[in-house]
């Protein structure tokens, strides 16, 4: 970079203890486990932040299982951001797009940023909860590079639901997942899929639309 360049790629911003792994270099997160795995108390979008009140911040952990815009800043402001989501509970690392029909190398782009930004928190003293995300089989040259093993994870179905194809490849990659990562507790956003009945290690989240949908129905 020349002197005076705008540090738009958070080159510089790169924390020296900052590790990394695989053919991408993706960054390393490190892991980590509840005592007692069960829901949160709030789980809420990032985007809906400030409408939680200051007393209950502390339970609230923050996700980002949102069309990208809602939390774009996070990547493009990620100081800015720091004294306010330390805040919170705990924060999952964020969801950037995963599609089956975007280049190749947006696709690792967007997975080397969701790696940056979760270890980039952990080195400024926030709780963070690695989230793991995939498309489609090509994706697994490179989507669990970085993620911890054996640790608490999120994921999420949101989005993956629409077409037989789209839900093969969230089967896939989970299956994938857990033979990759093995993790040890599941937050699991999303509608509860049949294969995982049963499933003692995995707590189900419903999504903010259903509940919002929910909560409508019962006022009117």
């Amino acid at each position: 970079m020349t002197n005076g360049e705008r540090d738009f790629n958070n080159f510089l911003l790169t924390p020296e203890a900052m590790t990394f792994e695989g053919k991408y270099d993706m960054p390393i997160i490190n892991g980590m486990k509840m005592k007692n795995l069960k829901e949160p108390k709030h789980f809420v979008e990032f985007h809906c932040l400030r409408r939680i009140p200051m007393d209950e911040r502390e339970k609230t952990v923050v996700h980002f299982f949102t069309p990208d815009f809602l939390f774009e800043q996070v990547w493009y402001h990620p100081r800015s951001n720091l004294e306010f989501l330390k805040q919170f509970k705990a924060v999952c690392s964020p969801d950037f797009s995963q599609y089956t029909d975007m280049p190749r190398s947006m696709a690792i782009w967007n997975s080397y940023r969701k790696q940056w930004l979760g270890r980039y928190w952990q080195e400024n003293g926030i709780k963070v909860i690695p989230t793991v995300t995939w498309s489609d089989e090509d994706s697994f040259e490179y989507c669990f590079d970085g993620m911890p093993h054996e640790s608490l994870v999120a994921v999420s179905s949101v989005g993956c639901e629409k077409s037989l194809e789209a839900r093969e490849n969230f089967y896939a990659g989970f299956v994938k997942m857990q033979e990759v990562l093995n993790p040890s507790q599941i937050l699991f956003y999303g509608n509860k899929p049949h294969w995982l009945e049963g499933a003692e290690n995995v707590v189900f989240i419903a999504p903010a639309y259903k509940e919002r949908f929910n909560k409508a129905k019962e006022e009117g």
